[in-house]
């Protein structure tokens, strides 16, 4: 989520990066944005927020990490 995002906001595909199924992580549209400020280092990264379904907050590099072990599709 951006910094102007609010919980409503959550439910919009370009705010979702995607769910994990057993070893597969599916992506959604926010991933493919997501990777595209990192690949961009676009200046906004840093106001980025990653929430889980559970509300439990990650940096991006704890995201990134988190999802690692898992097929990326």
């Amino acid at each position: 989520m951006g910094p102007d995002d609010n919980d409503q906001d959550t439910l919009l595909t370009t705010n979702q990066l995607g769910e994990i199924q057993f070893s597969t992580f599916h992506t959604e549209q926010g991933f493919h944005i997501l990777l595209h400020m990192i690949n961009t280092s676009d200046e906004r990264l840093n106001t980025i927020q990653i929430k889980d379904s559970q509300n439990i907050s990650y940096t991006i590099t704890e995201f990134l990490d988190y999802i690692q072990p898992y097929t990326i599709r």
